[in-house]
């Protein structure tokens, strides 16, 4: 043969499943959850909040959205009611950290029994809690929403323990 006739032609790219961000790792996660201060209503607040942030992978607005209500028993099992972009209604299973997190949280707030009350107040005021003002645990952490996100996609598929390779600290 004289010539070859894909010289010239380029390949096309090759996409991975992994994606630019990076999940954070065991060890990081764990240092992140266990940041704020247990003994106070603020660090069980905050507490609670990075357990659902990434233990399940939700976005800020997500995670802001949350009301009291929105923790419900499905055929016996606590489940999040998650109002996501488009207004899409999704279930998920309450990871059991998470739920203690919450309960303890619920329990010192005294907002456990109002339906319609924001999930995460602040510590001194009765109502929600911005999304701007959330994050800043997460900025003093330099942990990006993306990050937590998907580590709680690794979270939900190694179960936090299996030491991932592609979970990075």
């Amino acid at each position: 043969m004289d010539f070859n006739p894909v010289k010239g032609a380029k390949r096309p790219k090759v996409e991975s499943n992994e994606g630019k961000t990076s999940a954070l790792g065991d060890h990081r996660a764990r240092v992140l959850l266990d940041a704020p201060d247990p003994t106070t209503l603020k660090g069980k607040r905050d507490r609670a909040l990075l357990s659902v942030l990434l233990y399940h992978g939700l976005r800020r607005e997500e995670l802001c959205q949350l009301k009291v209500r929105d923790i419900h028993a499905r055929r016996g099992v606590l489940h999040l009611r998650i109002h996501g972009k488009g207004n899409k209604l999704r279930y998920l299973p309450l990871h059991a950290g998470s739920a203690e997190r919450i309960h303890a949280y619920l329990e010192v707030a005294g907002h456990g029994e109002i339906p319609n009350a924001p999930l995460f107040q602040p510590a001194r005021r009765k109502n929600s809690i911005g999304v701007d003002r959330r994050w800043r645990l997460q900025d003093r952490a330099r942990v990006c929403s993306y990050r937590t996100r998907h580590t709680g996609f690794w979270c939900a598929q190694s179960s936090c323990n299996s030491g991932d390779k592609r979970a990075r600290a």
